[in-house]
């Protein structure tokens, strides 16, 4: 999806490039070929920006996950030491 919206952002500025280049009927030009050319931009360039910020929450939120499992297996650990430091200590005694 990304990449198809580049490559229409590409092929739009190049042809706006071009009939901005052509002589001819200028209000033309303008209401038929350079209004519609800086819209699809505007509408490309948000649609890019919108897959932007999916992309990075959905990162976020992968990582909120793996530090949410990280900090349960943490608590795992600190209560299995204590249990045998427990455990170990009434052996001794």
């Amino acid at each position: 999806m990304f990449i198809i919206i580049l490559l229409i952002l590409l092929v739009d500025t190049i042809m706006l490039g071009y009939f901005a280049c052509d002589c001819g009927d200028w209000q033309r030009e303008i209401l038929v070929y350079l209004i519609p050319m800086y819209l699809l931009q505007i509408i490309g360039y948000a649609a890019l920006y919108r897959i932007y910020l999916k992309m990075k929450s959905g990162k976020r939120e992968k990582l909120q996950d793996v530090v949410k499992k990280l900090r349960e297996e943490n608590e795992e650990l600190k209560s299995a030491i204590q249990q045998k430091n427990v455990e170990d200590k009434n052996t001794e005694e």
